[in-house]
């Protein structure tokens, strides 16, 4: 199915992606969450496309259109929903890997939650005020307490980067060391290494909470370590227990080798 109508763009080669993991399973607002996500599509002139629901009740949560699957939302328990996919695609295509231009997944896998966000960077820059303002309202429903925020090419898969899965496609290959990383997160996250407080790696965003904080490096608890010196980014409130990290591409080498020490970084080169 395609209409030239609907979400008529041109995708770029590059995504920005927001990934939240680390939040608890309880009765989340799935429908006020829904309805945030569509606005959020049609503020940057794209409608929704494609879902999938996964739930026990439900036979399939395989990615059919929109105007379908967003039905089901009134007849499945919201605690028992295992995820929800959204997608606006380039001439509302079927392909969700090679047309999608704005994706936003919530997983829940063995009582860990993920929350994904891939966005065209053609469409919505990378920009602090922006994203800042996308993770708090997205940590107003799950309450997360770890995330990152980065750019990466469609063609490496980003939507599949913040589960630990390599997901190239095409004749895109990866370095073996990126591979490795990756896998090193699917296994951190996925098989109980990962604890609160922890740091997958450095990224342009950093989505931190009060756990974070007591952690130390070099003497300090890591926000006055961070404040201590402009060269390690900028650190802002988002809300009650959540901040947003900042931190320049020239700064991330050496902010990477100053925590390494300190074990807070699972997966870093």
């Amino acid at each position: 199915m395609t209409n030239p109508l609907i979400n008529d763009v041109n995708r770029s080669e590059l995504a920005n992606t927001l990934a939240l993991h680390d939040f608890a399973i309880t009765d989340y607002d799935l429908k006020g969450w829904v309805a945030y996500v569509v606005e959020l599509f049609r503020k940057y002139g794209l409608e929704p496309t494609r879902m999938g629901i996964s739930a026990p009740s439900l036979k399939s949560g395989k990615m059919k259109t929109y105007i379908r699957e967003v039905k089901k939302l009134d007849i499945v328990d919201n605690t028992t929903f295992t995820g929800i996919t959204l997608q606006a695609t380039r001439r509302a295509s079927d392909d969700s890997c090679w047309d999608d231009i704005f994706t936003v997944i919530l997983s829940i896998r063995d009582e860990v939650g993920t929350c994904i966000i891939v966005l065209d960077n053609a469409l919505v820059s990378f920009d602090s005020h922006i994203w800042g303002n996308i993770t708090q309202s997205m940590a107003n429903f799950f309450q997360p307490l770890y995330g990152y925020g980065f750019q990466r090419a469609f063609k490496k898969g980003p939507m599949f980067y913040p589960f630990g899965i390599i997901g190239s496609s095409g004749n895109v290959r990866i370095s073996d060391q990126e591979e490795n990383l990756i896998t090193c997160w699917s296994n951190a996250y996925k098989k109980g290494k990962y604890s609160t407080g922890d740091l997958r790696d450095i990224y342009p965003l950093n989505v931190l909470s009060s756990a974070h904080n007591q952690r130390m490096v070099e003497g300090k608890p890591l926000f006055d370590w961070i404040n201590a010196d402009s060269n390690r980014g900028d650190l802002t409130k988002l809300s009650e227990n959540l901040w947003s990290w900042w931190v320049r591409d020239e700064q991330i080498d050496l902010v990477r080798s100053a925590l390494k020490p300190t074990g807070i970084l699972l997966c870093a080169p």
